[in-house]
């Protein structure tokens, strides 16, 4: 809300209870990422807000390509930067909310090392869609 990314409205059931009901801005939508499960919990879709973009500054170290089951598959540790990153992701009260968010915009200055798996497919190396 004060972000400018989600909006309010208090509903009531006919009961002295209140329920907060949350929906995306247009610029909230612009920036929403649904994901299914297995990304981050193996039981069920997370939801997230992109605030940057991640640029490979090096290849650190990958694994021999090896075949199985029909796949190609290789293993790649890789250094990264923040970069393009959304004004609101610099608010001092969601980075203190969220210590992951500053460990990430810690990046723009220093880059950080990340692992993924990746497939060989017709058309170049892809990440590895998880479960």
């Amino acid at each position: 809300m004060r972000l400018g990314l989600l909006t309010r409205r208090v509903e009531r059931e006919g009961t002295l209870e209140q329920e907060n009901v949350y929906e995306l801005t247009s610029a909230g939508r612009a920036v929403h990422r649904q994901f299914p499960p297995g990304r981050w919990d193996p039981a069920k879709p997370v939801a997230a807000f992109c605030y940057g973009t991640a640029e490979v500054d090096s290849i650190v170290r990958f694994t021999e390509p090896a075949e199985g089951l029909g796949q190609v598959t290789t293993e790649v540790t890789y250094r990264y930067r923040l970069s393009h990153v959304a004004p609101w992701a610099e608010d001092a009260e969601l980075r203190r909310a969220y210590p992951y968010l500053e460990e990430e915009l810690a990046s723009r200055r220093t880059s950080r090392e990340a692992t993924l798996t990746l497939v060989q497919a017709s058309d170049g190396w892809r990440v590895v869609a998880m479960p």
